[in-house]
């Protein structure tokens, strides 16, 4: 892969953060309906326009994968509205591709600190219930992927 044509994260000099704006995607969502289309890393920086697409095609889901190596402060943002303003079963809370297990699960257990916060305060402030929590929980880690792959457990 050649890391001088635009790489998702914009690594490297001479990228445009323009080109990693997700709201690109929105004629290949329109012309493929029948595809499942994941957006890795929370669509950075652009989540409130990742929030209107998941939100406004059927075929479009959110992967936070990376989200929080890359900005904890955005993740926690980020996941709060989209609690609010996408279906919780089109969020995956965690993807771990990194080259080695121990990254993994460091990762993991970072991303589990980020979404407890996120649902904790959300059932402080009355939003969701503690039940309620507890299934978008189980929803954002592990259920979703399990249904949007077809993956046998």
């Amino acid at each position: 892969m050649d890391f001088d044509i635009v790489p998702w994260l914009q690594a490297g000099d001479g990228n445009y953060i323009e080109n990693s704006n997700p709201t690109h995607l929105a004629n290949l969502f329109l012309k493929y309906r029948n595809v499942k289309f994941i957006l890795f890393h929370g669509g950075y920086p652009f989540g409130s326009e990742l929030a209107s697409l998941a939100k406004n095609f059927r075929n479009v889901y959110i992967d936070l994968c990376w989200l929080y190596i890359i900005s904890p402060s955005y993740s926690e943002r980020y996941l709060n509205e989209w609690l609010e303003t996408v279906p919780a079963n089109k969020i995956m809370g965690f993807g771990g591709d990194y080259h080695n297990i121990e990254n993994v699960y460091g990762h993991l257990l970072f991303a589990k600190e980020i979404i407890g916060n996120v649902l904790i305060e959300k059932v402080k402030s009355g939003y969701f219930s503690e039940k309620e929590a507890i299934k978008i929980a189980t929803m954002i880690l592990h259920d979703n992927a399990v249904n949007l792959f077809q993956l046998k457990h």
